[in-house]
């Protein structure tokens, strides 16, 4: 299976011409028999037990050819597209068989939209707002609170009542009106002393009580409780305090800096701290300012977007949708389930970041040809190194999954948006009333 032949045509299409040999079509005819084979029935035979020879005299020689085009035209022009040279619309190709038998194979012409050229006006000394980023010694300090939590040691205390910041193993069933209630019971559980995880001042109650204590706790459920038969009315859990642990946290010194980092003095820690978080805040930073800058220049942009683009850039909106619900044990059809959504309102959901995407990728296509902006044999596969060092594979399993076509056009986005910030004009942020 091949692609033989592209020609572009007056009306910004590209045809492409596939091949397909005499063998490879004859193996998809006999995997079109073996699939279609268990339904079809003739006289005198049980379903399933007909030759292929014995159904295609019945039936004519071209019984499974349109089985087997089908088998083939998806692979067919998957191979065409990474094969061809211009940038077309994938989606939404027209496709026409022009032979299909024994002796020739099959060939087939794809007729498939250019990936439209848009114009953009202005996109040198675009102006936006960019913040300053500054770290303040609350973010430092914060972040040293997590190295100490980190590294702090977890005492089981026996000697005092329940404090504060204690965690508590607790058994607890909880009654309203007199009557036990669904979820309102557990054994063992854990519970932070201060972080407020539990409704009303429960958490205030258990304070002062030591191990072994039986006792009540009195709360008043929120008016905009979330389970409403509960909203706004009192309770009462009967609680029996099990045991308390406390977090002793290390001294913030020069020790605690060689036990969670690589640096000999807290000094040296305090400072990559600082300058781990300036960073992340100046990419942040940069990418706003970015953004800020694209809007503008799409505003004026002019041409026409092939609707497949957009329905495209959707799908892909909604396969990372997908996969980050995966990544937390969910799938599509448990999540419209729970949410009372649907596919079609998913999908109008995220037209609006889905067009702007193509827009942006398209207006970025155009500052690249007409700044002729390249990218090298030597960009791409540095890239390549560096996605798969990133995503921990092969170099060439990941040239198999992104073709360098799209490696290429990836990289010549990424140099017009480079473009566009290094030409940006930063505003003066506005003073705050």
């Amino acid at each position: 299976m091949a692609l033989t032949e592209q020609k572009l045509t007056e009306d910004k299409k590209v045809e492409l011409l596939c091949e397909v040999s005499p063998e490879d079509f004859e193996k998809a005819v006999q995997r079109a028999y073996l699939r279609e084979n268990k339904r079809i029935q003739l006289p005198g035979f049980r379903k399933g037990k007909a030759t292929r020879q014995m159904i295609e005299r019945r039936f004519g020689e071209n019984f499974f050819y349109e089985d087997a085009a089908n088998d083939l035209l998806q692979d067919l022009y998957d191979d065409a597209i990474k094969s061809c040279d211009y940038e077309l619309v994938e989606r939404a190709p027209e496709v026409k068989i022009n032979k299909m038998n024994k002796e020739e194979g099959m060939t087939v012409t794809f007729t498939v939209p250019l990936r439209p050229e848009v114009t953009v006006k202005q996109y040198k000394g675009v102006s936006a707002v960019k913040d300053v980023p500054e770290v303040t010694e609350e973010e430092i300090t914060a972040e040293l609170t997590r190295y100490q939590k980190n590294a702090a040691r977890v005492l089981d205390i026996d000697d005092r009542p329940a404090a504060l910041d204690d965690e508590v193993i607790i058994d607890f069933d909880g009654y309203v009106d007199g009557k036990a209630f669904e979820g309102g019971k557990a054994e063992n559980h854990k519970l932070l002393l201060g972080s407020h995880s539990f409704i009303d001042n429960f958490e205030d109650q258990i304070v002062g009580h030591s191990i072994g204590d039986e006792f009540d706790v009195n709360v008043t459920f929120p008016e905009d409780y979330s389970e409403k038969t509960l909203a706004g009315k009192p309770a009462v859990f009967k609680c029996k305090l099990h045991g308390i642990r406390y977090e002793e946290l290390p001294e913030l010194d020069d020790e605690l800096a060689k036990d969670v980092s690589e640096f000999d003095t807290l000094d040296e820690l305090k400072d990559d701290i600082k300058n781990t978080i300036l960073k992340r805040k100046e990419d942040r930073a940069n990418t706003e300012f970015e953004n800020a800058l694209m809007d503008k220049i799409i505003e004026d942009m002019e041409g026409d977007i092939h609707p497949a683009l957009i329905e495209e850039a959707i799908d892909n909106e909604l396969d990372q949708f997908a996969y980050s619900l995966q990544y937390q044990g969910i799938d599509m059809d448990t999540y419209f389930k729970y949410t009372g959504l649907n596919k079609d309102y998913l999908r109008q959901s995220v037209r609006p970041t889905a067009e702007k995407k193509v827009k942006v990728s398209l207006a970025l296509e155009a500052i690249a040809r007409a700044e002729k902006l390249e990218v090298t044999a030597e960009d791409i596969e540095n890239e390549y190194e560096k996605q798969a060092k990133q995503y921990q594979m092969e170099v060439d399993k990941l040239k198999e999954l992104l073709p360098e076509k799209l490696m290429k056009a990836d990289l010549l986005r990424s140099k017009a948006l480079d473009f566009v910030r290094d030409n940006g004009v930063v505003e003066a942020k506005p003073e705050e009333e």
